[in-house]
Protein backbone atom coordinates (compact mmCIF):
# COMPACT_ATOMS: atom_id res chain seq x y z
CA UNK A 1 0.00 0.00 0.00
CA UNK A 2 1.16 3.57 -0.85
CA UNK A 3 1.71 6.23 1.42
CA UNK A 4 -0.85 8.40 0.14
CA UNK A 5 -3.50 5.69 0.51
CA UNK A 6 -2.08 4.83 4.14
CA UNK A 7 -3.09 8.82 4.69
CA UNK A 8 -6.32 9.01 2.72
CA UNK A 9 -9.35 9.41 5.65
CA UNK A 10 -11.40 6.15 5.60
CA UNK A 11 -14.52 8.50 6.40
CA UNK A 12 -16.00 11.04 4.47
CA UNK A 13 -18.49 13.35 5.72
CA UNK A 14 -21.15 15.29 3.86
CA UNK A 15 -22.01 18.86 5.73
CA UNK A 16 -24.34 21.49 5.08
CA UNK A 17 -26.08 24.39 7.17
CA UNK A 18 -30.07 23.57 7.95
CA UNK A 19 -32.57 26.08 7.18
CA UNK A 20 -32.32 27.69 10.68
CA UNK A 21 -28.38 27.89 10.55
CA UNK A 22 -27.17 24.90 12.26
CA UNK A 23 -24.75 22.60 10.64
CA UNK A 24 -25.18 19.30 9.76
CA UNK A 25 -22.84 16.56 8.97
CA UNK A 26 -23.80 12.84 7.34
CA UNK A 27 -21.35 10.03 6.72
CA UNK A 28 -23.67 8.14 4.57
CA UNK A 29 -21.26 5.45 3.97
CA UNK A 30 -21.71 4.29 8.13
CA UNK A 31 -25.05 5.68 8.93
CA UNK A 32 -23.23 8.70 10.77
CA UNK A 33 -25.02 11.88 11.39
CA UNK A 34 -24.64 15.11 13.86
CA UNK A 35 -24.63 18.17 13.95
CA UNK A 36 -23.50 21.37 15.37
CA UNK A 37 -24.28 25.28 15.89
CA UNK A 38 -20.56 26.07 14.73
CA UNK A 39 -17.86 24.62 12.40
CA UNK A 40 -15.86 24.25 15.65
CA UNK A 41 -18.79 22.51 18.02
CA UNK A 42 -19.70 20.14 14.05
CA UNK A 43 -15.78 18.92 14.54
CA UNK A 44 -15.73 18.32 17.63
CA UNK A 45 -19.63 15.99 17.44
CA UNK A 46 -18.39 14.66 14.46
CA UNK A 47 -15.05 13.10 16.06
CA UNK A 48 -17.67 11.83 18.98
CA UNK A 49 -19.88 10.65 16.59
CA UNK A 50 -17.37 8.33 15.55
CA UNK A 51 -15.99 7.25 18.15
CA UNK A 52 -19.48 6.27 19.66
CA UNK A 53 -20.11 4.58 16.39
CA UNK A 54 -17.08 2.37 16.16
CA UNK A 55 -16.29 -0.29 18.79
CA UNK A 56 -13.02 0.68 20.96
CA UNK A 57 -9.86 0.43 18.67
CA UNK A 58 -11.42 0.41 15.36
CA UNK A 59 -12.41 4.15 14.35
CA UNK A 60 -10.34 5.24 11.74
CA UNK A 61 -7.62 7.55 12.40
CA UNK A 62 -9.08 10.28 10.12
CA UNK A 63 -12.28 11.94 8.54
CA UNK A 64 -12.65 13.90 5.68
CA UNK A 65 -15.52 16.80 4.87
CA UNK A 66 -17.31 18.45 2.33
CA UNK A 67 -19.57 21.31 2.59
CA UNK A 68 -22.47 20.66 0.17
CA UNK A 69 -24.72 23.57 -0.64
CA UNK A 70 -28.41 23.65 -1.80
CA UNK A 71 -29.42 26.14 -4.00
CA UNK A 72 -33.14 26.10 -5.04
CA UNK A 73 -34.02 27.99 -8.46
CA UNK A 74 -37.64 28.62 -9.56
CA UNK A 75 -38.71 27.65 -13.17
Amino acid sequence: MSAQARTQPQLLFFVSMDSDGTYVAKAPKYSIYTQGETLEELIANIKEAILCHFEEGEAPPSFAWQMVKREVVMV
